[in-house]
């Protein structure tokens, strides 16, 4: 990552980022922090499981 850093600087980049999930058991998140990277934005996502039920939408009044 290093050497990619000083290529990107070279050439003119001088900033750089990626996305990680940063519960990912690898340890990615501390590896790029060592490397001198930090978070700059940070999303949580949420997720419900959705189960198969009635569809209402459907249904006559009468029933």
């Amino acid at each position: 990552m290093q050497h990619a850093f000083g290529e990107f600087h070279r050439r003119g980049v001088h900033s750089v980022g990626l996305g990680v999930d940063a519960e990912n058991l690898t340890g990615a998140l501390r590896l790029y922090e060592k490397a001198g990277m930090h978070i700059h934005n940070q999303f949580d996502l949420y997720e419900k499981e959705i189960r198969p039920g009635k569809e209402i939408s459907v249904q006559s009044l009468e029933s």
